[in-house]
């Protein structure tokens, strides 16, 4: 446990950041967050797949609830969330209005091989810095936000709404709501 505890500190030194996978379920413990310098709460798909249901459902409720209360303590003590599972726009909807921002699951697209992603992500890059060449500023081109979020250049972000816009979609996203 003190070989662990130090191993994450020199990890956290050369700039790796830790997720706790499947936060609120099982060996995703709180007293982790107390222990180990994590970055990330990845909240576990089970909680997500319940935020589709009906409002009148009590399970439904429930997940509200404890996906709120997940945000709420992981913005305490100054960590990321990200929410795994996300297979409906129920699901994104439902988490963007509690202001969970990063996702994953198969509404943005399968899981790639590395080589997929690390293609498409210099296919992003080379269209942002050919767009701040020509003196626009880039905006995302996908259908979900209409192009009207701009996009930073130094990003690799799969623009603003997290899906790419001619080569596929990642499995995980930054979101922003349309204006």
């Amino acid at each position: 446990s003190t070989q662990i505890e130090r191993t994450f500190s020199e990890l956290k030194m050369l700039g790796v950041r830790l997720a706790l996978d499947d936060f609120g379920t099982g060996y995703s413990s709180l007293a982790y967050l107390h222990r180990f310098p994590i970055d990330i709460l990845k909240i576990d798909r089970t909680f997500v797949e319940r935020l589709a249901m009906d409002a009148a459902d009590a399970e439904g409720v429930d997940a509200v609830a404890l996906a709120r209360a997940i945000l709420s303590l992981a913005e305490a003590l100054g960590l990321d969330t990200v929410a795994e599972g996300i297979e409906h726009d129920e699901q994104r909807d439902t988490l963007l209005r509690l202001g969970c921002r990063t996702g994953q699951g198969y509404s943005f697209g399968k899981a790639m091989p590395v080589g997929e992603v690390l293609e498409a992500a210099v296919t992003r890059r080379r269209s942002v810095l050919a767009q701040t060449a020509g003196g626009r500023s880039p905006t995302c081109t996908t259908p979900w936000c209409g192009g009207s979020t701009p996009s930073p250049p130094s990003s690799l972000r799969w623009g603003c709404c997290g899906r790419a816009p001619a080569s596929g979609r990642p499995a995980q996203s930054r979101w922003r709501p349309a204006s």
